[in-house]
């Protein structure tokens, strides 16, 4: 016995392509025995789909993230390759300070990289994995070309994390390379020990 549940609202939403997932997908097989676990398992399915829109927004917003990393990256090497002392922006405002408040300079800079490339996969997965429950009960219910053309939104979805995910990680580890050397290099030509 399959239950129709309420299908989140998406009128006025850019990515509307996930509204074209069909009414019959958005049904659940409940428990035979009805009664408390088919409510729960109505409930869950239901949070579940509530996450679809802010899960696909994060993952815009994290491959927007990344790419402004890469201008970021480029302006911060053009800072390095034009400044007098070879040191980022992060390094010069103030050199003078302990090497402990420098380290944790750097990595606060780059905590919102390392963010964006470990979290971006799991967001991908989560946007793959809530159409791809009704997508399923469509397949078994013969329904197998709503079901591909319900899933294709949801792979774009992880590709795009994917993608931001593996800029943000070039990114992070291009960035941490250099403003460890300039570090080091800080700390040698000022004679400090860690």
């Amino acid at each position: 016995m399959l239950k129709l549940i309420a299908t989140v609202p998406t009128a006025g939403l850019p990515l509307g392509a996930f509204a074209a997932i069909p009414a019959s997908f958005a049904a659940v097989p409940s428990v035979p025995s009805g009664g408390f676990a088919a409510e729960l398992e109505q409930a869950l399915f239901q949070l579940a789909e509530i996450f679809l829109w802010p899960v696909t927004l994060a993952v815009i917003l994290a491959l927007a993230y990344a790419l402004v990393s890469v201008g970021g990256a480029a302006a911060d090497w053009n800072h390095r390759r034009r400044s007098p002392s070879g040191h980022s922006r992060l390094l010069s405002a103030d050199p003078d300070a302990p090497v402990e408040a420098l380290e944790l300079a750097i990595l606060k800079d780059l905590e919102g990289l390392r963010l964006c490339s470990r979290l971006s996969p799991m967001l991908g997965l989560i946007a793959t994995m809530i159409p791809l429950g009704p997508a399923l009960v469509g397949v078994a219910g013969g329904e197998s070309t709503d079901a591909v053309a319900a899933l294709a939104p949801a792979f774009a979805t992880v590709i795009l994390a994917l993608v931001a995910a593996s800029i943000s990680f070039a990114v992070h580890t291009l960035r941490r390379r250099w403003l460890l050397e300039e570090l080091h290099a800080l700390v040698s030509q000022q004679g400090r020990v860690s």
